[in-house]
């Protein structure tokens, strides 16, 4: 890979600007959402929280786990993926899975990807607890919770529920242990129809629910106070008032902005050097290169970047 060379200074986001940004943020925003969890008491509430207004249950003794991972430019900085496990002796009655991955979705471009990038997370779960010589039936079961501010399937319901299934024999279970939750928060409420899944055991419950994805996506409590955002939203009030957190969004758009210019510039050179390569005239490629969204100094610096490299001596093997 080229590396480039460019001093151009990208403009900095100021502290008044990024004070805002804050407060106006909700749990469905993925920096929110990460900065809510990364204290390990304020992530028993924040998860507690969720888990009880789907599942119906207080859950006591969730572990957490939270592993960075940074996606390429396509996945847009996924950040943070949220294990929760629950101990064994709840999981009987309550819930069919030791672990649970939380993810917030808010990007509706992504939509396409959704199925297969659960596959892929369910994939590196799998591989770290399958250990050489051990059987397959000791994965652990697995359940992934989407929580999303769009409709990831077009049908305006508020509750999906994925699994295997045997498509040519559907009366025989196909159990693989896997099951994804997806929950459109401005969805139609047919909790009815997926009472079969034991989510959801009362109209209360599902009314719980509803406020809760109300509450993550556009950050408004229920009129009828509600204990249990309540107890959410203290922890994100905090959260939004953190000096560190605001220090840490700070240098979080800056590193954003360099990786996305690096990539449209990475994207340039490589334009270049297929212009090049077709013959193409200088003008075309400016043009091919302005509709890309690189300004004329930028790629003044693209060119320059390339003719130094064809300079470069070739060196035998």
């Amino acid at each position: 890979m080229t590396t480039i060379t460019t001093n151009k200074t990208l403009p900095k986001i100021t502290l008044e600007q990024a004070k805002r940004d804050i407060e106006q943020m909700t749990l469905i925003e993925n920096f929110m959402f990460d900065s809510s969890i990364e204290d390990n008491d304020d992530a028993q509430i924040i998860i507690g929280k969720i888990l009880k207004s789907i599942y119906g249950k207080e859950f006591k003794n969730i572990r957490i786990e939270c592993q960075k991972q940074l996606n390429g430019l396509n996945s847009n900085y996924h950040g943070i993926r949220m294990d929760a496990r629950i101990t064994q002796d709840e999981l009987e009655d309550y819930l069919d899975a030791s672990i649970v991955d939380i993810e917030m979705e808010n990007r509706p471009k992504d939509k396409k990807e959704l199925p297969r990038r659960h596959r892929y997370y369910g994939a590196l779960e799998d591989s770290k607890r399958l250990e050489t010589n051990t059987a397959y039936n000791e994965l652990p079961n697995y359940v992934s919770i989407t929580i999303s501010s769009y409709d990831p399937f077009d049908v305006g319901d508020m509750c999906y529920v994925a699994a295997s299934a045997l498509v040519s024999h559907p009366a025989i279970s196909y159990d693989d242990g896997v099951k994804h939750l997806y929950f459109y928060c401005k969805g139609r409420p047919n909790f009815d129809e997926v009472v079969s899944e034991g989510l959801f055991k009362s109209d209360s419950h599902s009314k719980n629910l509803q406020e809760m994805l109300e509450y993550i996506v556009s950050g408004k409590k229920p009129e009828v106070s509600n204990p249990d955002i309540d107890a959410v939203d203290n922890v994100v009030t905090k959260i939004k008032h953190k000096k560190e957190v605001t220090t840490k969004y700070m240098r979080w758009v800056d590193e954003k902005h360099y990786i996305i210019r690096d990539a449209k510039f990475e994207a340039g050179l490589s334009t270049i050097r297929f212009d090049r390569q077709m013959k193409r005239p200088k003008d075309e490629t400016r043009k091919r290169l302005i509709a890309m969204g690189i300004k004329d100094d930028d790629i003044d610096d693209l060119f320059a970047e390339i003719d130094a490299e064809e300079k470069e001596p070739i060196v035998a093997d």
